[in-house]
């Protein structure tokens, strides 16, 4: 069953409801984000260390990768979707 099915009060409680759950979709695309821009950083710094480098140091072409990468781009539409999911889900219930 439709979770916009179980709310029997009016459309703007619908709408409410969906502006929660892009929001909670965002939220979900954004903290995935960060998390692999730090799994990207940590793989990045590891491979410079290895070849003894120490100290900071920029390594070119990294956000261009990460942009251009499908994985990238399947990992965050799912990302939405669970986070939208689960928004419209717990929200819906009240």
């Amino acid at each position: 069953m439709s979770v916009l099915s179980q709310i029997a009060v009016g459309p703007g409680a619908a709408v409410a409801l969906l502006l929660k759950a892009v929001a909670g979709g965002v939220f979900s695309v954004f903290v995935t984000w960060a998390l692999i821009l730090s799994a990207e950083s940590w793989r990045l710094n590891t491979a410079v260390r290895k070849l003894g480098v120490t100290g900071p140091v920029a390594v070119a072409g990294g956000w261009t990768a990460l942009m251009r990468s499908p994985i990238v781009a399947v990992v965050l539409s799912a990302a939405f979707g669970v986070g939208f999911f689960v928004v419209a889900r717990f929200a819906g219930r009240r």
